[in-house]
Parts: structure tokens; C-alpha cells; sequence
């Protein structure tokens, strides 16, 4: 993953020549049997002329092509691509002017359950200009295939510690998305899966995939000769191949498997009956958020736990979306319904077994997902007395991130109280009374941390001291700093930054800061604390774009409101350097709006009244 994050931010998409056509098609399939019917799969598609493109449905792929004609007509052929374990072909020709649509025959998926292919020519977008991406992934229009999907994956599974590693950094990035660019489900970060490597995006060549914040999609590479991929797709894909198509909910339940899923049901359960349970089983379309999700996946570790995995298997290949209720009483020799009663009992009793909570506490705390482990972590520390205070600890800090100021400090009082004044605990209140304004209270804790070895908190007083416009104090408190503090990314950008504005020469700290921050960033890329290094070094070389691009990606990355404050202050305040005043304000009001914290709303309100100048 190496210089992974940095070079995406400024590689732009290849983009192909516009096509002579270009069609937008809709591409519906239902499973049919019995009088009933069950929606599988819709999505939205850009087709260009002479090329194929392949969509996976479930059952099948359909790979459609089409040739355009004078008379608004267009000739298109599909190929369904059956899975395995039964490998077979199907060809269609078809003839289709925009707005008609056509149902291919009826094919066998299994059990006497058939599927109905249905596509519609909905409007020719040749004349709508160029297009924004190469047409040659069929995913890029609307909807994409990977409505199918959800980006979850699978954790501690059945694939190589290297690729649990990348999908976990993978997962981590793509909620960042989310929160860093306040995306709305409308506004959707899009995910394509590339059968092989492809040259249509930048990706890395170890691992197989590109993460592009900017155009805000993430590609992902499955194929047979890549070391198989654990996304919860690619999961998917290898249970059909082995086991042919089958109910979603059991695909999704065993992606889930290693999931907390038993831990989040309990959040659910009081308001689940087994009518609830049994309708969102059977709406393939339900089993994506995060409630539906836990349930399938309790759901399957409940029956992998109790029954055969014989049982699960046969089931699985014997059944389908509408059919899996009946099947059930076949394969496990007692009602589907009955089943539900016995879940549901386990579900509402269920007792974490041992180091459960821990574990999941703690990989949620280290992935940034902080409301889960505040959850986890409150109810650790009522229950768990031996590692009270550890849990405890934890707890304030999932709090200070979440910008529950009060409360986090509400914590550390009761840390304080019996004896637990640690150099990190003293700097984290300190940062509790400064995103409370209490900025004086703070200064005193971070001298605490720092008296007790923790260089942070004085570089955290010089900061303040700068933003008072004290720089001959700052200056100070920085010179007379300890040798291995001088070691810190933190310090030689502040002792640069003293240094410009002394009028000094600071060019060796700034570049040995950006060595620094690079080969931090090159170890932990999800880390945002070397992107604004780097933002603020190159601020001080009067460089600002680059500065920018830099604070960009530290708010990108980073999960805390309180840190993302700082990094918006820094690039309103690299605006105002730039002279684009009305950029900058735009900053300030992001940094009120964000409330990360009392001290920083204080340095927006006074920037939006008065232009920052470095003096």
C-alpha cells in the first residue's frame, strides 16, 4: 500500500473517446414459481455501441451487446452465462427502439423456480455530451451492478492475514467517505468489482484495487488468479460458483459470519417477531443495512452453531428466495417457523461469552468507529471489573472523539479520582477543557502531561500561544524542550513555523519534516496526522496549493470533529494566505457549523471578521 492514498488524490480517471452510440438500459430479473414473484436484481446502465459488457444478477451474467440502426431501431444480444456447479449458455437476439422493452423466456434457476429476464431501452444519451468515465465497466451509470451489494467484509475468515489487512484499511476509507464529505445515501460513494485487472483506473499493483476520494468510488479486482479478495462481494461470488444461486440473506448471514452480529441483534430483537424476520428474509433488496444485515448474519451463526453445516449447505443449494421456507422442513426435519421461535429465544437471552466484548470493542476503537465502541466500552465497564478503569479509559476517549465534551469529562473526573492521572489522561482533559473554552484549565493539563513525559502537551501550549500572537513565549517553551521531543513531526513544523515568523530560515526543518510525515504516511495511511504536517509545511514555503491538497486528505481521513476543526481552520486560513477571501470564510463557517469545539469557534468567528495574516 505504499504512497497508496497520496498519488490516488492526483491521478485523474483515463477517460476513453466517445462512442458513435451511447444507450441507457434498464435491466430487471425476477424469480417466478408458484404464482409467486421475487424482484432479484434492477439496475441501471450505460451501454456503448460494439462493446460487451457483463452484468452479475445472482443466477445469471447477462453480457449484452447491441448495433445501432438508421431507423432509431437497435439489434442487441444477450449471453446468460449460467454458475456452477452447472456451467451453460444461453443467446438471445432482440430488437428494441427507446422506451419498448422485452422479457427474455423464462430460465431454469432450480427447484422449479425459473427467472425472467426483463430489459427496456429507456433513451438514447449519445447527444447528451461526453461521458464523465470509460463505458467499458457496464457499472457506471445510475444504479450500478454493485446495487447487489453492501460494502461489508469479512473479517478473521477464510483468506490470508495480507488481504484481511487491506479490506480492513478499505472498509476504514470507505466510511470516511461518508463522513468526511457529509454524503447523503443520494450521494453515493459507487464500488466496481473488475473480473481482472484493469487500465481503466490507477490501482495498486500488489494489492488490486484504487481508492479515488475525489471522484468518489472504490474498484475492487476479483478474479481466479488474484489471491482471493475478502470483501463480502467476493464472498458472494465464490459461495455461487461453489454452491450455484441460492437465498441472499444466507449468502449475506455466512459473509457475516465473524461479525458482532449477536453483540448488535440485541439492539434489535424487542422489536422483532418472526413475521418481521421471515419478510425481510424473503426481499432480496432488504438484506443491505445495518439492522437487516446483523439479523441475517445472527441468524446464520445461530444455525452454523446448533445444526449440521451439512444441513446449511443443502439447504442453501436446494432453495431459493421463494421457495427457502418449505425446503427448510425438508432438509432439517422441523418447521422454518419453529426455527424462528428457537432463534429469537437465544437472540433475547443472549450473554457475550468470554473476551467477546473486548474484542469487538476494541477493533471498532481502532478502526475509528467510535459510537459502536462507546457502546461496547460503557457496558464493559459496568460488568468487567478487572480491566475497570482500562475500559474506562477508553470509554472518555470514545466520548472526546464522538464531541461529547461533557461527558468525556465527566470520565476522566472519575479516572482522576482514583488515582489514574496518566501523562495521555492529563492530555486528553486538557483537550476536553479546550474544546469547552476553558482554555486556561486546559494550558494547565497539558503542562501536567508534558511534566510527566507527554511532549504533546507542551507543543499543544505553543500552539495556543501562537494563536494569541505570543510568539516570544512560544518560542521559549519550544528551545527549551527536551531532546527526544525535538524528534517529533510536531515539533520541527512548530519550531518552523516560530522560525518564519521570526524571519528566519526554517528550510532544513520543514523538509525534515516532510521526510518525516511521507514515511509516516507510507507505514499507516489512514493516518491523518502526516498529511497535515505536510499541509502546514508546505504552507510555510508559501507553497498553498499543495498545502491545500494536504489538509484535504487529513480531513479525509480523519474521524474526530474536534481534530477536523483544526484542519479546517488551517485551510481557511491557507485560503486567506491565497487571497481568496471567500473560500476561507466558507472554512470558518464549516468550523461553527462542525462544532468541534469552544476554542475553535472562537478562532473561526475571529477570522471571519478579521483576514488572517501570517504575521
Amino acid at each position: 500500500m505504499k504512497r497508496l492514498l497520496p498519488s490516488l488524490l492526483i491521478i485523474p480517471l483515463l477517460l476513453n473517446p466517445v462512442q458513435s452510440k451511447t444507450l441507457r438500459i434498464e435491466l430487471s430479473a425476477d424469480l417466478i414459481g408458484n404464482d409467486v414473484k421475487s424482484r432479484i436484481f434492477q439496475a441501471e446502465l450505460l451501454l456503448s455501441e460494439g462493446g460487451g459488457h457483463e452484468i452479475f444478477t445472482g443466477p445469471y451474467t447477462v453480457e449484452l451487446y447491441f448495433n445501432g440502426s438508421e431507423s432509431g431501431q437497435y439489434d442487441f444480444k444477450a449471453d446468460l452465462y449460467g454458475l456452477a456447479p452447472e456451467y451453460n449458455i444461453s443467446e438471445y437476439d432482440l430488437s428494441l427502439k427507446p422506451g419498448e422493452k422485452m422479457l427474455i423466456p423464462s430460465l431454469p434457476v432450480k427447484g422449479g423456480i425459473n427467472v425472467n429476464y426483463i430489459i427496456a431501452l429507456i433513451d438514447d444519451t449519445s447527444a447528451a455530451g461526453p461521458a464523465q468515465y470509460s463505458l467499458k465497466d457496464s457499472s457506471l451509470w445510475g444504479f450500478s451492478e454493485t446495487i447487489h451489494y453492501s460494502t461489508r467484509w469479512v473479517k478473521a475468515s477464510l483468506i490470508d492475514f495480507k488481504w484481511n489487512t487491506v479490506m480492513s484499511y478499505l472498509e476504514f476509507i470507505y466510511n470516511k467517505y461518508r463522513e468526511s464529505y457529509r454524503l447523503s445515501e443520494f450521494k453515493r460513494i459507487d464500488m466496481y468489482i473488475h473480473p481482472e485487472p484493469t487500465d481503466e483506473v490507477y490501482m495498486d499493483g500488489e494489492y488490486f484495487y484504487a481508492i479515488q476520494p475525489k471522484s468518489r468510488r472504490i474498484d475492487l479486482v476479483y478474479g481466479h488468479n488474484i489471491q482471493a479478495a475478502t470483501p463480502a462481494p467476493a464472498c458472494e461470488l465464490l459461495v455461487y460458483r461453489l454452491w450455484g444461486y441460492g437465498p441472499r440473506w444466507m449468502v449475506k448471514g455466512l459473509a457475516r459470519y465473524y461479525n458482532d452480529n449477536m453483540l448488535q441483534i440485541r439492539d434489535y430483537v424487542k422489536d422483532l417477531d418472526k413475521t418481521e424476520i421471515l419478510n425481510l428474509l424473503k426481499n432480496e433488496n432488504r438484506i443491505r443495512n445495518d439492522m437487516e444485515s446483523a439479523v441475517a448474519g445472527a441468524l446464520v451463526f445461530w444455525l452454523l452453531q446448533n445444526e449440521s453445516f451439512i444441513e446449511f449447505k443443502n439447504l442453501y443449494a436446494r432453495s431459493t428466495v421463494i421457495d427457502f421456507e418449505n425446503k427448510f422442513e425438508d432438509v432439517y426435519k422441523y418447521p422454518f417457523d419453529e426455527m424462528l421461535d428457537r432463534f429469537l429465544d437465544y437472540a433475547r437471552d443472549y450473554l457475550p461469552t468470554e473476551g467477546e466484548l473486548d474484542y469487538y470493542a476494541l477493533l471498532y476503537f481502532e478502526r475509528g468507529y467510535m459510537a459502536r465502541a462507546e457502546k461496547y466500552y460503557k457496558e464493559l465497564s459496568i460488568h468487567d471489573d478487572a480491566d475497570r478503569m482500562a475500559n474506562l479509559k477508553k470509554l472518555a476517549a470514545c466520548r472526546f472523539w464522538l464531541g461529547k465534551y461533557a461527558a468525556a469529562d465527566s470520565v476522566y473526573d472519575f479516572l482522576f479520582e482514583f488515582g489514574e492521572q496518566s501523562p495521555e489522561n492529563l492530555f486528553m482533559k486538557g483537550e476536553v477543557k479546550l474544546a469547552e473554552g476553558k482554555v486556561d484549565e486546559a494550558i494547565a493539563f497539558y503542562d501536567s502531561s508534558y511534566e510527566k513525559g507527554f511532549a504533546t502537551g507542551r507543543l499543544r501550549i505553543v500552539s495556543i500561544l501562537t494563536d494569541r500572537g505570543e510568539i516570544d513565549s512560544a518560542y521559549v517553551l519550544l528551545k527549551n524542550m527536551e531532546g527526544n521531543a525535538k524528534r517529533l513531526l510536531d515539533y520541527s513544523i512548530e519550531m518552523a513555523g516560530m522560525k518564519v515568523l521570526r524571519g528566519e530560515n526554517a528550510d532544513s526543518l520543514l523538509n525534515t519534516a516532510i521526510r518525516g510525515a511521507v514515511n509516516k504516511s507510507n507505514k499507516a495511511p489512514d493516518d491523518p496526522r502526516p498529511y497535515l504536517v505536510m499541509g502546514k509545511a508546505y504552507a510555510l514555503m508559501d507553497d498553498y496549493e499543495k498545502s491545500i491538497e494536504q489538509f484535504r486528505t487529513a480531513y479525509f481521513l480523519e474521524t474526530s470533529p474536534f481534530n477536523q476543526s483544526f484542519i479546517l481552520l488551517e485551510m481557511g486560513r491557507t485560503e486567506d494566505s491565497l487571497g481568496r477571501r471567500e473560500r476561507a470564510k466558507d472554512y470558518y463557517r464549516q468550523v461553527i457549523e462542525l462544532d468541534g469545539g469552544e476554542y475553535q469557534n472562537t478562532l473561526a468567528k475571529r477570522y471571519l471578521n478579521s483576514t488572517y495574516r501570517r504575521k
